[in-house]
């Protein structure tokens, strides 16, 4: 070997021993910065915090890491609402690792503040909630509350204001009914007779499902009373009067044997919790609900006094009345009573004929001995035909003797309050049978009613200025009077099942019944298998 060789073979031998004494001394140096402190920018490493211990965190596992990136990724549930019809809706919200969910809700109807929050369930490892059929014209705010370990997440509130529902409510057929085995069908599965009262289980083309003695089936709904309290809820108030002390009066006197009575076919209407019932044909009472609803978007409140009126009610009232136009009236107005009143066992006030005066006019002859005479009547001397006619109309000008449109289910008697429950005054009360009640003498008050009304398509008549009338289902439908009262007595449905309800409100509880010849057991809240 050359010298020239070996030299160059020296030289490689030298690069190659300081090519690996550099790398071995930067391996050194990385080794040795990884035992130096952390500067103060390094991202620390995950840990949980026990909340009740003094706030140090423990060191965790890796389950345990991954348990609290879990956690802190918790929020307030984000709720969404959808309506699923009559009333009734589904609040749902976004997963996450939640032990459970509480719905709690609050509530008020038009005319009375929020409620506190209340409980109405718990879910287990889901996120829908059903609301069950909400009350008509009320009121509602929902949260969800999530409860995860200790904490507890809250949702926002959402708030729902809800519509007429014919869902469950009480409805009565005004004539004898086919009962249909479809909504759309001919095809017949037995019949109901008039005034059979039924719960409403859904509305399809123009009929009602119900449950009748031969199965479920659909009656026509424009032939349908339906129970307004039910039906619209606290939209409107309700005060029917002849369900407890009648407040008919001759300007003011009371009428013989129908001022402060329970008129005939009204003996049902007044219910035990003191709620009423109030039937009004179903056509009609989808029209209230625009006029109902211009009033209170004008700051009042429609009462009713009165809506379908039975055949024989109507009778009575003529008739007795009727008996005593002759009779001077009492040296004393009539002063009404109040529900309350009548619940504590106030008098309502009610007088006879046996007890008033009839009136005998002077006969006046012309001459000593003439045999006929002519009657002079005392114009001083008040009596009930002078207190209600005037001289100037007849009886049949405020109260019909052979039918009312009343009778059809399709008039109402109603005035005005304002949101705290003054009544406001007209130019004369209530059922006040006298000129004094007609049309013509209406003060502002009564134009403003008439105001609301009308354009919602009602009729009026000019003797009283409290009364509005369904004329196009009237005149369209081919409606019959209906003779005798109703009775909220038979099934009624609601979201847990059914039960059976008695003509005074309450309900068959802890016994067994025998209905339509089949024994019923009913538990402690009155529901039965059916």
């Amino acid at each position: 070997m050359n010298n020239s060789k070996k030299k160059k073979i020296i030289i490689i031998s030298i690069i190659a021993s300081i090519v690996v004494i550099t790398g071995l001394g930067l391996i050194f140096l990385l080794n040795s910065k990884d035992d130096e402190p952390q500067a103060e920018t390094t991202e620390a490493p995950v840990a949980t915090v026990n909340d009740a211990s003094s706030g140090v965190a423990d060191a965790t596992t890796e389950e345990e890491t991954t348990e609290a990136e879990i956690k802190k990724d918790l929020h307030a549930p984000e709720v969404e609402i959808k309506e699923d019809g009559y009333n009734r809706y589904t609040l749902t919200w976004d997963k996450q690792d939640s032990d459970s969910y509480k719905i709690f809700r609050k509530e008020k109807t038009l005319d009375s503040e929020n409620s506190d929050w209340k409980e109405v369930g718990t879910v287990e490892k889901e996120e829908s909630f059903s609301t069950g059929r909400l009350e008509p014209f009320s009121q509602y705010a929902f949260q969800v509350r999530m409860t995860a370990g200790s904490k507890t997440y809250e949702s926002e509130e959402l708030s729902i204001e809800t519509a007429e529902s014919p869902l469950y409510a009480t409805v009565w057929t005004t004539r004898d009914m086919a009962v249909y085995e479809s909504a759309d069908g001919d095809s017949q599965i037995g019949s109901a007779p008039v005034l059979s009262a039924f719960s409403v289980l859904g509305e399809e083309n123009g009929r009602f499902l119900v449950r009748t003695n031969d199965g479920e089936g659909y009656i026509d709904s424009n032939y349908c009373m339906i129970n307004l309290p039910e039906y619209i809820g606290e939209l409107c108030r309700y005060d029917i009067t002849n369900s407890y002390s009648s407040i008919y009066c001759a300007h003011n006197y009371a009428i013989p044997s129908v001022t402060g009575t329970v008129v005939t076919g009204y003996e049902h209407v007044l219910l035990d919790d003191d709620t009423f019932v109030v039937p009004l044909l179903y056509p009609t009472a989808k029209k209230l609900i625009a006029g109902a609803k211009s009033a209170r978007d004008g700051g009042y409140v429609i009462k009713i006094n009165d809506s379908f009126r039975p055949y024989v009610a109507t009778r009575y009232i003529y008739d007795e009345t009727s008996k005593c136009l002759d009779y001077i009236t009492p040296g004393y107005e009539y002063s009404r009573i109040s529900l309350a009143d009548y619940r504590a066992g106030v008098s309502t006030g009610t007088i006879g004929l046996a007890g008033l005066t009839k009136y005998v006019p002077e006969i006046v002859y012309a001459s000593e001995g003439d045999t006929v005479g002519t009657e002079t009547i005392d114009p001083n001397v008040m009596t009930y035909n002078r207190a209600m006619l005037s001289d100037s109309y007849d009886l049949g000008a405020f109260l019909a003797a052979k039918g009312s449109t009343h009778n059809l289910g399709v008039a109402m008697d109603m005035t005005l309050e304002t949101i705290d429950g003054t009544e406001l005054d007209m130019q004369s009360h209530m059922h006040d049978l006298s000129y004094h009640s007609v049309m013509a003498s209406n003060n502002s008050n009564a134009n403003l009613l008439k105001n609301y009304m009308v354009p919602a398509g009602f009729g009026m008549i000019s003797s009283e200025w409290w009364h509005f009338q369904d004329n196009d289902s009237k005149s369209t439908l081919g409606l019959s009077s209906v003779s005798n009262g109703v009775s909220i007595e038979g099934w009624k449905k609601n979201d847990i099942g059914w039960r059976y309800r008695k003509a005074n409100g309450e309900y068959f509880v802890n016994c067994t019944e025998e209905i339509n010849g089949r024994r019923y057991d009913f538990d402690k809240d009155g529901y039965t298998e059916r």
